[in-house]
């Protein structure tokens, strides 16, 4: 697991310096990268949402952690909030559209 802690810190400072590098000028004009990455997001995170109920609790709680830490822009407080209502509101749905 302290591996994994490692690696996820890696990979949030690698997001962090993407979008430094993407403010600058640096994105990549194929904007279809953009919108299928975001598909694959939404997918991934519908298919968590889905097995939530089934996932061990320690694993729950490390993505609930990670969830807080991917978008830094956010007041975490509030989105600790949101993404809390959110997994209470969908725990018994059997489905779940992207």
């Amino acid at each position: 697991m302290a591996d994994d802690k490692a690696r996820f810190d890696t990979d949030a400072q690698l997001t962090r310096a993407l979008r430094r590098w993407e403010g600058e000028g640096g994105a990549m004009e194929d904007h279809h990268f953009a919108v299928s990455e975001t598909n694959i997001l939404k997918c991934l995170g519908a298919a968590v949402v889905l097995t939530w109920n089934d996932l061990p609790q320690t694993l729950q709680r490390e993505l609930f952690l990670q969830a807080l830490k991917v978008n830094d822009s956010y007041d975490p407080a509030t989105l600790k909030t949101q993404i809390g209502r959110f997994l209470h509101l969908h725990k018994d749905d059997d489905a779940f559209s992207v």
